[in-house]
């Protein structure tokens, strides 16, 4: 609970064993965006989170034949993860392009458009000078 509280939420102090009902009444006094969810919405999230979490480790991908062009989170919280962990995975090359952002803000505005940047950079027109 804590470590997603500080991921999602923001940088501050809290104890490793906040409990969720902790974390809803700490929510509650930072304010911010996730104050418009109610209690009941907070603990279906985190449910949520807790089976999407789970479906991940168990998830186990067939083999892809193709390159794999990876974009990586270059800030992170305890152990870093690689993206050649995908080499068994993967026939073709891995190509890493590390955006400056946590995991957990891969999908906000700012990191998607870095992503797009590095991929638009890699088109054909953009190669060609036909873009835009």
């Amino acid at each position: 609970v804590a470590d997603l509280l500080r991921e999602f939420v923001g940088e501050f102090e809290v104890e490793d064993d906040l409990t969720l009902d902790d974390a809803i009444a700490l929510v509650r006094r930072q304010g911010g965006a996730a104050t418009l969810l109610d209690d009941d919405q907070i603990r279906r999230l985190y449910d949520r989170y807790r089976l999407f979490v789970r479906l991940g480790y168990e998830h186990r991908p067939e083999f892809f034949g193709g390159d794999l062009t990876f974009f990586s989170a270059s800030r992170y919280r305890g152990v870093p993860r690689s993206p050649w962990e995908w080499r068994q995975f993967v026939g073709g090359t891995i190509a890493d392009h590390p955006v400056p952002t946590t995991h957990n803000e891969m999908g906000t505005p700012k990191a998607l458009a870095a992503v797009a940047r590095s991929i638009e950079s890699r088109t054909p027109a953009a190669a060609s000078g036909q873009y835009r």
